[in-house]
Formats: C-alpha cells, structure tokens, sequence
C-alpha cells in the first residue's frame, strides 16, 4: 500500500537526479512512492530512471515548470504528497512520520520539513517564508491539494507553495513548520539561470500581493517587493 507519494519535477539534472534516487533507494520507510516528472529532458534522465525500478517516470516533453507537480500529484497514489526537488531528499524515517501526523490531524494542511544544506555546514537552507513550505522539503495533503487546484500553472518557477498555502489557509487548514522533520538539499547550480530567476520572483511575489494581500497594503506590499530584490540584483549583478 502506498501512503506517501514523493513527487520530484526535474530537467537536465541528470547526475543530481541520479545521486538523489540512489539516495531515496537505500531509505528504510514503507508505503512510498517515488513519481518523477520530467520537464522535456534531452540528457537522458528517462533512461536513467529505468535504472531504478520504484521510480514512476511521466515524461511532459516540454518544459511545465513547477505545474509539473500538478501532473505528478494527478497520478499519485498516496494520500500524502512530499515535494521533493532532484537535489533534495529526507533523512530516513521522515516519510512515514509525516504520514502519521497528517492521519492524526485532519486540520493539518501542509507541513514544511527542516531544511539543511547538504555541504556538511549544518547550516539550514535560507530560501522560503517561516511558516510556509518550500518544495524541496514540503508535504501537503493530497486531498488538500487537488481541491486547492495544485500550484498557478502560469508562475513557472518560484513562489508558487506560497500561492498554495494561502488557499490552504482560506480552506481554514494549517500548514506548520516540523522542525525535526529534516531534509537535506544540495543546492545545484545546474541549469540555473540568475536572471530569470530574479525576474520570476520579481513577478510572482508581486502577483500574490495582488490577490491576497489587503487592499490597504498591497501598493506598499508591492513597492517594498520590487525594492528588496532591486538591492538583490545590485549585489549580486
């Protein structure tokens, strides 16, 4: 029986893919599922998967961004679905205490997992808003989630769990930090664009301020969005 679907979106990350699998392989918890979902790939990371047999490859033949989650959560056969990147994977044990703790609390939306650098530092990872997960270490109901309709589709990359937690919020659903809940990410620099990613976050914050945020606040909200990684930018040119 699967209780957790693990579901890891990926393109041209071939070599991370393949260290974060055999990562997920040697993982002593039970009742998982490992989806990958691959964003028009022309690496072989399709060939790599059929290497290891627990993975379930959907292969998009173009390049979905973060919806592909949304792809993945479709086929899933757990009740719980872990957000994982190809660069990022759980301490053994985490699954199936995440799985408990969701079937104990049905007010119990998402939890976001302690996330460390995987670089020896023991220093957390410092992407995400405390108190909101982000996906390279976040669980979310699966029933939560498709009625919430996964993540915007029209955000690509970037911001999207934030989307996410408040429709959970509006649901009057939790989304809670477990700190000894603990998943290590690497971080890699592969196909990573700084540009665009500045560009991305830029808009995407932007575009939550607009629906979420107070009408009395969203002009500050927006203005002081566009100043902070203005100063981003700058320093890192």
């Amino acid at each position: 029986m699967c209780d957790c679907s693990l579901i890891i979106p990926t393109r041209n990350r071939r070599e991370t893919l393949e260290g974060t699998l055999g990562r997920l392989a040697r993982l002593s918890d039970c009742g998982f599922e490992v989806i990958v979902i691959d964003n028009g790939s022309d690496d072989g990371t399709i060939e790599l998967c059929g290497r290891f047999p627990f993975v379930r490859v959907i292969e998009l033949h173009e390049n979905r961004g973060a919806s592909a989650r949304n792809v993945g959560a479709e086929a899933a056969q757990g009740r719980v679905l872990f957000m994982l990147d190809d660069d990022s994977w759980p301490e053994p044990g985490v699954i199936e205490t995440l799985v408990r703790r969701f079937d104990t609390r049905p007010d119990l939306g998402a939890i976001a997992c302690r996330v460390l650098l995987a670089d020896g530092s023991g220093r957390h990872d410092a992407g995400g808003v405390p108190g909101i997960f982000f996906n390279c270490g976040g669980a979310v109901r699966r029933e939560a989630f498709m009625q919430a309709g996964g993540f915007p589709s029209e955000f690509d990359y970037y911001a999207e769990e934030y989307d996410l937690c408040c429709k959970l919020w509006q649901a009057d659903l939790r989304v809670e930090p477990h700190g000894d809940l603990v998943v290590h990410h690497r971080r890699t620099t592969v196909n990573r664009d700084n540009n665009r990613m500045l560009r991305l976050l830029v808009r995407n914050n932007v575009l939550l301020w607009q629906r979420y945020g107070p009408d009395c606040r969203v002009r500050d909200l927006v203005d002081s969005t566009i100043e902070r990684y203005r100063r981003v930018a700058l320093k890192e040119g």
